[in-house]
């Protein structure tokens, strides 16, 4: 595995694991549910259509797919390994800005949301569960409100000539956060 510097990379390339897994494990699963040829005469009987018995039965050798199911399943444990290793890390380095902890408790809450069941109907459903999954995404939403405020500031800032510069940026935060302007800081004719 290569050298990566930033908690941010290792989240992207966690992501890309977790996305490739997936793809691997649903292949898999149709591998597995795949019938031999011969399966199809009794499917047709019980009523099934042609298009539904061609998606259940499959004219590849067992060999070659007791193969293709081996390749997966190898696959599967060196994206696992890979996965936690990156899990380790990004568990055991703490955050430095706030977009690296946009970016975890992102991550966090994508793998929350696939194990916590949110409706009232369903049959896992925990209250509890479901209410700190709702907090987490409420913070992650604030995190994210935050992030884009401080990113559009600058943005405004760049224009101005260089002597204003800070004075504005100043007076571009009080307005943002909808405090009232304050009269020591210098006005600027650019704005």
């Amino acid at each position: 595995m290569s050298v990566i510097a930033s908690p941010l990379l290792y989240v992207r390339r966690l992501r890309e694991l977790l996305r490739r897994r997936d793809a691997i494990s649903a292949h898999r699963e149709q591998l597995a549910m795949k019938l031999p040829d011969w399966a199809a005469e009794p499917l047709r009987l019980a009523g099934l259509s042609r298009q539904e018995i061609d998606g259940l039965v499959t004219d590849t050798p067992v060999e070659e797919q007791n193969e293709a199911m081996r390749r997966a399943e190898l696959e599967l444990e060196r994206l696992d390994a890979e996965i936690e290793d990156l899990e380790a890390i990004l568990a055991a380095r703490p955050s430095r800005t706030l977009d690296e902890i946009e970016a975890r408790l992102g991550l966090v809450l994508e793998r929350l949301r696939d194990d916590v069941a949110t409706s009232p109907d369903d049959l896992y459903y925990d209250e509890r569960d479901a209410r700190t999954l709702a907090m987490l995404e409420r913070v992650h939403a604030d995190c994210r409100t935050l992030l884009a405020r401080d990113r559009r500031i600058p943005e405004r800032t760049v224009a101005l000539h260089e002597g204003n510069v800070i004075s504005y940026r100043f007076k571009a935060m009080a307005d943002a956060s909808g405090l009232q302007e304050c009269p020591d800081l210098p006005q600027t004719g650019d704005a």
